[in-house]
């Protein structure tokens, strides 16, 4: 018998397994469609002993020392500065766009206050937002939507950002304010909210993968392979 059934061995299902079972000595069984465990930030070695991410390489961002030495527990760690650079106007600048692109680009001294006063100038407001398109050029306007998303989403996508839902474009909007100092992660692969994540990981019972992270700061830590006993159902 177990003391609770979590749904999903993603983010959240596994750091809230983890703290029923070893904060509170609970026995917990995790089912989840999938089959395996940690969501979207699972990998695996293939048969020519590569790692591979299966849903993508993901990156683990935290400023919280307190999560830092929790998860330091399960995984060993590099050190690693992410810095990517979008080809625009003949110069390197970061991408997604923040106050070092801005500044870069048009050659200007602008403080992160003063960046939002230029976004707001340089914006042309729709009335109506329901395409990607619309997302972007109402937020920071047509001239940075033809300069950084409209060629990138379409080499992603296959699709203009006019033909696509203001969905697939709304998670980046607003812009990241700054570079941060990323630390990749030895094993599976996570990416966390600086500001939601919280000291917790999994070593429960677990079955499959994959849950979303919720408004609750414990759906914040990556679930480690390797660390959970499994335990499939039926």
């Amino acid at each position: 018998m177990f003391d609770y059934l979590v749904v999903g061995a993603g983010f959240a299902g596994s750091v809230l397994a983890e703290r029923l079972a070893n904060g509170s000595g609970k026995k917990v069984l995790i089912c989840d469609k999938r089959s395996h465990i940690g969501g979207n930030a699972y990998d695996h070695f293939n048969d020519d002993g590569i790692l591979v991410h299966k849903y993508g390489p993901h990156i683990f961002h935290t400023n919280s020392e307190y999560v830092f030495n929790y998860l330091s527990r399960f995984t060993e760690w590099r050190e690693y500065y992410h810095r990517v650079l979008a080809s625009v106007d003949g110069l390197q600048v970061p991408i997604p766009i923040n106050l070092d692109t801005i500044n870069k680009l048009y050659g200007l001294s602008l403080t992160s206050f003063e960046l939002e006063e230029f976004f707001e100038k340089a914006r042309q407001p729709r009335e109506h937002i329901r395409t990607s398109e619309d997302v972007v050029v109402n937020a920071v306007g047509k001239e940075l939507y033809e300069k950084f998303f409209r060629n990138y989403t379409r080499k992603q996508w296959g699709l203009d950002p006019s033909e696509l839902d203001a969905a697939v474009t709304s998670h980046l909007i607003p812009m990241i304010p700054a570079n941060r100092l990323a630390i990749a992660e030895s094993g599976v692969s996570a990416r966390l909210d600086v500001e939601r994540a919280a000291g917790v990981g999994a070593d429960a019972v677990l079955v499959g993968s994959s849950v979303s992270a919720s408004s609750d700061p414990t759906a914040a830590v990556a679930a480690l392979t390797g660390v959970a006993r499994m335990r499939r159902a039926g």
